[in-house]
């Protein structure tokens, strides 16, 4: 089946008249999302996560937190806290990125791909046991690379 615009604003139209238990503003944001996102599938973009692939993409430091160590504080993923580790770092689309850091000027936005070079991976102390140094039967992972984390 092959869709279009027209379809989607159809749709809209139908749940905005039929489903009363969805709000109209959510409705108007999916509505919204969903010709942004046809928009950018016609145009032969990749999407992944809601962003496109080929859009440039950004952390947000804040500068005013400072470091941990030498590692630099990014915008958490899920928008609670800062995190040193890149990978759990939200990423976000030029124009968001823009929006957020005009609101204060110790946010500062980094282009994903100049960042993701300089990755350099280290032991987080929370993941080692010295009851365990001579066992290789504990495993741990990451956050976002296995289901199975389990922090100490």
């Amino acid at each position: 089946m092959i869709i279009d615009r027209k379809d989607i604003i159809e749709a809209w139209k139908f749940l905005r008249r039929n489903d009363t238990t969805i709000p109209n503003e959510t409705l108007d944001f999916i509505k919204e999302q969903s010709l942004k996102a046809f928009d950018n599938i016609k145009k032969g973009h990749k999407m992944e996560n809601g962003l496109d692939r080929e859009a440039e993409q950004y952390y947000i430091q804040d500068v005013s937190r400072g470091y941990v160590g030498n590692s630099v504080l990014w915008w958490k993923h899920d928008d609670c806290g800062y995190v040193c580790d890149i990978r759990l770092a939200r990423v976000w689309n030029k124009e968001d990125a823009e929006e957020q850091c005009k609101a204060s000027d110790e946010l500062r936005m980094w282009n994903k791909k100049y960042i993701d070079v300089r990755v350099q991976h280290h032991i987080d102390m929370q993941t080692i046991d010295a009851r365990d140094i001579h066992s290789g039967a504990k495993q741990y992972s990451y956050p976002n690379t296995n289901p199975t984390i389990k922090k100490r």
